[in-house]
This record gives structure tokens, sequence and C-alpha cells, in this order.
């Protein structure tokens, strides 16, 4: 019988996003913790989802497979 309800009662109005993640497309609220990166907001199940594979080139560096040509000359281990 609040006016206007209290955030617990099923009555109760959701929240306004701040976001939606660009991944899932779920809303980000105030409360909720997310990255962006390149300007995009991404929740943070979205982000502990993602290959390092796939984030680190987002973040700016380089995922590489080791090769026999990448052995530094005169290595003898």
């Amino acid at each position: 019988m609040h006016s206007p309800c209290l955030s617990g009662c099923p009555n109760a109005p959701d929240p306004t996003p701040v976001t939606h993640c660009c991944s899932c497309g779920e809303p980000i609220i105030p409360g909720d913790e997310y990255g962006i990166i390149d300007g995009e907001a991404w929740c943070e199940d979205c982000l502990e989802d993602l290959p390092l594979c796939v984030l680190i080139p987002k973040l700016g560096g380089e995922w590489r497979t080791a090769s026999e040509e990448d052995i530094p000359d005169g290595y003898d281990g």
C-alpha cells in the first residue's frame, strides 16, 4: 500500500536501465557492474563468457598461436 511501490514489491516498476548489453541486449541497471569496450557496453556475464581469443583483441591486444618461427635464434631451452 505504498506509493510509489517499494523495490521488493511485485508491482514495482522495473528500474530504468543505464544502458543495454551490446551482446545479449539485457538492460544494465544501477548497481550492475559492466565493461565498456570501444564504446560498447558489455554485461558482466557476457564478458565472463567471451573466450580469450575474442576478448584480448577487443581490448587492443593480440591473440597468437606459437610456431617454430617464433623461437629466437640461438635459443637452446
